[in-house]
């Protein structure tokens, strides 16, 4: 996956068919760098014709000794409308499928949903703690996305959680959990691939790093999915933060935070990859008139300053005291409590002389929910997010939250309710925040254009004390084309 979602990065392919003298180029890998000497390259790009996305399934259960959570997770997928794509995408043919059992071979017919439609929403519910798998063909392949969202209200768990389900990558940065007792934290991996893939987990905290034999050499088989329970990794660790990495594959990963105080639950999350450190972050969909901590890591060999401030409609807003500007030391993690969060929904701006990552923590107190806000990379191409539409909007709200930096932007959002395609442009002031009410929608696509850089989250916030819900996410990329470039040698080879 992207930092976004279940996993961060995607695999960049290669492929060379010499005797038809066509090589299929990923986003990643330009034709420049394919060009040898007296060599004619001509470069088309084309809609993908296949797609295969993998979501977590029941994250809260799967650990040997562990006891299952009662969570039942509704697993949803959409191919984006022919609106949200461009003109030379091919849309027609193909189907996309949606598997809710186990994806090894079962004895027992699979529980699916499939369609032949863009833009309709498929609906599971996933009740085993293993992948579920979403596949598309020919023209409904560009533009597919999953996700998983649980809503639970029980004696034991109380909270809304999503995720957002992507492709698998080599490393990704996560921070979520904390030291309280009742907290519980799992890092959930997915295989997609054939073959075993070995995962190291970096951890850090408050003091530093913290060494633990129980998260290297963690095996995940292929097409399976492993879960860790990191309270045995990081115990009483108040300040956690992780950083995976993997050895002979790639996974997707995800944090599922759980939290009972008590007898009384506080909430789950589903804590999707943050962007990978750099100077600057940007973590947006934070709700305001709220409680927040801002989690910081640098995980380098020198200390980090931090710069902390808000972004909200009417520009930046400065933070007072001590909490403006922070000392991260190396290797290390600091939490900044944020109290005066104005009304809305805003945006925490990080800047750093050091790399950094970050999120954000927003738990009021006395509530039954609590909702994790990640700092993610700045929109590219097409990215979007699906979701099961809200029951009753008077309730419960979602909302597009969009900030912009370096400059204006333009925005194309495209939002789609039981199939049928609404398309809104918005410009956006740099350093400002700006939203777009999706209650009643069950899936949005958003472009960017113009100079100014931009970052996106779906926020779900409802009610208040014991009706309280949020789940924040940042959008994910959707994959829509490949390029595939012809190469003719100018001269006979040798």
């Amino acid at each position: 996956m992207t930092p976004g979602g279940y996993g961060a990065g995607a695999r960049v392919l290669a492929v060379l068919a010499l005797g038809a003298g066509i090589v299929a180029v990923s986003d990643g890998l330009s034709a420049r760098e394919l060009r040898g000497p007296d060599v004619a390259v001509e470069a088309t790009s084309q809609g993908i014709t296949a797609e295969e996305i993998l979501c977590p399934g029941a994250e809260f259960a799967g650990i040997a000794g562990v006891p299952d959570l009662s969570v039942t997770p509704r697993v949803v997928a959409a191919a984006a409308p022919a609106e949200a794509l461009g003109a030379d995408v091919r849309t027609a043919g193909g189907t996309l499928r949606l598997d809710a059992e186990p994806i090894a071979p079962a004895t027992t017919p699979q529980r699916s949903a499939t369609t032949a439609t863009r833009a309709e929403l498929l609906r599971q519910t996933a009740s085993d703690p293993t992948p579920v798998r979403v596949s598309a063909t020919g023209g409904l392949a560009p533009g597919v996305l999953a996700a998983q969202e649980s809503d639970e209200a029980s004696a034991e768990v109380t909270g809304l959680a999503e995720a957002s389900c992507g492709r698998a990558g080599a490393d990704a940065w996560l921070i979520g959990g904390g030291g309280a007792p009742g907290r519980q934290e799992r890092l959930v991996l997915l295989n997609p691939g054939a073959n075993p893939v070995t995962v190291d987990v970096e951890v850090f905290g408050h003091n530093g790093r913290v060494e633990s034999s129980a998260a290297q050499g963690i095996v995940v088989q292929g097409r399976s999915r492993a879960s860790v329970l990191l309270d045995a990794v990081a115990p009483e660790e108040d300040s956690p933060a992780y950083h995976v990495t993997t050895r002979g594959g790639f996974v997707a990963s995800g944090l599922a935070d759980y939290w009972i105080d008590g007898i009384t639950p506080r909430g789950i999350e589903s804590v999707a990859p943050l962007a990978a450190p750099a100077t600057e972050q940007l973590i947006a969909g934070v709700p305001g008139k709220l409680p927040t901590t801002v989690r910081l890591l640098a995980p380098g060999e020198r200390e980090a300053v931090v710069e902390i401030r808000l972004l909200t409609p009417d520009g930046p807003a400065a933070l007072t005291g001590s909490r403006a500007v922070v000392r991260v030391p190396a290797g290390s993690t600091r939490d900044v409590e944020v109290t005066d969060v104005p009304a809305g929904i805003v945006a925490v701006q990080i800047r750093s002389d050091e790399p950094v990552a970050a999120a954000a923590l927003t738990a009021p107190q006395k509530a039954r929910d609590f909702g994790w806000s990640v700092a993610a990379a700045p929109l590219a191409g097409l990215s979007g997010a699906v979701y099961p539409a809200v029951a009753d909007p008077r309730d419960r709200t979602r909302t597009l939250a969009l900030v912009a930096t370096g400059g204006a932007a333009r925005v194309t959002v495209t939002s789609v309710r039981r199939g049928g395609a609404q398309v809104r442009s918005l410009s956006l002031e740099s350093e400002t925040t700006a939203t777009v009410d999706l209650s009643t929608s069950d899936a949005v696509w958003v472009r960017t254009a113009g100079p100014g850089v931009v970052r996106a989250a779906v926020t779900v916030t409802g009610s208040t004390g014991r009706r309280f819900v949020l789940a924040v996410r940042p959008l994910t990329q959707a994959r829509v084309s490949a390029t595939s470039v012809g190469v003719a040698p100018l001269s006979p080879l040798d």
